[in-house]
């Protein structure tokens, strides 16, 4: 079976370079989690360790650790390792994560490309049930519907739950989700309420009932959806105590277009446009859309002037 990263060229996918900037743009605009310096980030490196860098390079995080479950390929992450302060831990996330001492402030981000499954929801569980407070949990999925469904008749749906059963288990999926509910984007809403419930109705419980301390709460921040090709699905928020608001967790943080706290997802949808026609928008920007003086279709130049902070800056050349 072909490695993810072997198919893909994570630097090369523009849904997924946006939405890692509007990751990093969050983290820098959340008051009670600065400065970022302070923090341990955990996540899948891959041999282009793009997150890795963004996290280090923006945030200013020393402390890295980086899951690779490829341990035939030792050599070559070690070769690619892009910072001395990255540590690498190769094995399974449900093998090194119980490894992992939650004694510091963390950002795990579970960038998966599967689909949701068991496997997942206890990586989900050994953050929550053990990372400090304020510390804060990213999870992308893949949400394609395991069977294309053109024609919506009622065998491809009945494919649909039956691999979602196989993935999970029949009781941590919701009585009430019919098999239509799991066409096209509702298939990753669908695994959003699992896995929300799964913290919110389990996880939580479990800690808050074995502590003396203050209850925490998971506080949704990001709800992303977006296709490179797959439709991927992106949950995220933050540890917090049951007794601070949304508002003294970050009073301006719903001004931002992307923060979705509720079942809406943010539909980040990528312009295609030239170099050319990116380098006239931003002479032009920010403005209001309308205002702006373009050969590209407006549709795509509506979306750039929405993203266009977060967009990917590729150039090409030659070695």
């Amino acid at each position: 079976m072909p490695k993810a990263f072997e198919e893909i060229n994570y630097r090369l996918r523009p849904a997924k370079s946006v939405e890692r900037n509007m990751m990093t743009d969050l983290l820098l605009r959340i008051p009670s989690v600065q400065p970022m310096s302070r923090y341990r980030y955990i996540g899948f490196g891959s041999p282009f360790f793009t997150d890795v860098k963004s996290f280090h390079e923006k945030l200013h995080i020393d402390d890295i650790i980086s899951i690779e479950r490829e341990d035939d390929e030792r050599e070559r992450f070690e070769f690619n390792k892009p910072f001395d302060c990255v540590d690498l831990r190769f094995g399974k996330s449900t093998e090194v994560l119980p490894e992992i001492e939650w004694d510091e402030p963390t950002i795990l981000w579970l960038d998966y490309t599967d689909q949701l499954t068991t496997y997942m929801l206890s990586d989900i569980r050994e953050f929550v049930t053990n990372a400090p407070e304020d510390s804060l949990l990213f999870v992308t999925i893949n949400a394609h519907p395991s069977t294309p469904n053109p024609s919506g008749d009622d065998g491809d749906n009945l494919t649909m739950m039956e691999k979602l059963e196989e993935n999970l288990s029949r009781e941590v999926i919701p009585e009430d989700v019919t098999r239509k509910d799991l066409r096209g984007w509702g298939y990753g809403k669908v695994c959003r309420r699992i896995m929300l419930n799964q913290i919110q109705e389990k996880f939580l419980p479990t800690r808050n009932a074995g502590t003396t301390e203050s209850d925490l709460r998971f506080e949704q921040l990001l709800n992303i959806r977006y296709s490179d090709g797959a439709k991927m699905r992106t949950v995220g928020g933050i540890l917090t105590r049951s007794d601070i608001t949304q508002t003294e967790l970050g009073p301006n943080l719903d001004e931002i277009s992307y923060v979705k706290r509720g079942t809406e997802a943010y539909n980040l949808k990528t312009p295609t446009l030239t170099f050319d026609e990116m380098r006239s928008l931003n002479k032009q920007l920010p403005t209001d859309p309308s205002n702006i003086d373009s050969h590209a279709p407006n549709r795509h130049v509506e979306r750039y002037a929405e993203l266009y902070r977060y967009f990917p800056k590729f150039v090409e050349s030659e070695i």
